[in-house]
């Protein structure tokens, strides 16, 4: 049982744009995913002020998945300072700020085959990863 986790980073316009850190929950009987994702200005080291977050679980439906936002709390990253700003689960659904976060969150299902995979029911592609492992719990 426990949990298997996995981080990634995207680039936009040749530069570091997000990070996200997901939990996979080593049950195939309740799948789902604890995502934390952030967006802004990751190539800036002197500033987080710019920086968005977000704390998602992710479950699967029957043609895609359900995403439901979460309160910072429940991320592992919260006491992060460099995630930037969390959003709140009563956040306005349609500020830009929610929005790209979600378009993020929905390109990171798309694009990551660990969570892609287990989202799906299989066992999680971790191909192209670095795996390791600290601990058989």
């Amino acid at each position: 049982m426990g949990m298997t986790s996995v981080c990634g980073f995207i680039s936009q316009n040749e530069r570091p744009y997000s990070v996200y850190y997901a939990l996979l929950h080593n049950t195939l009987k309740d799948i789902f995913v604890r995502l934390s994702v952030s967006v802004g200005d990751w190539w800036r080291h002197d500033t987080y002020k710019d920086r968005y977050a977000v704390c998602l679980d992710v479950t699967p439906g029957k043609k895609n998945w359900r995403i439901s936002v979460l309160e910072p709390i429940y991320s592992p990253q919260q006491n992060f300072a460099k995630f930037g700003q969390w959003l709140s689960r009563d956040a306005d659904s349609h500020s830009p700020p929610l929005r790209e976060l979600l378009e993020v969150a929905d390109f990171i299902l798309t694009h990551d085959p660990a969570l892609l995979t287990y989202l799906t029911g299989r066992r999680p592609d971790y191909s192209g990863r670095t795996v390791i492992r600290i601990s058989k719990n």
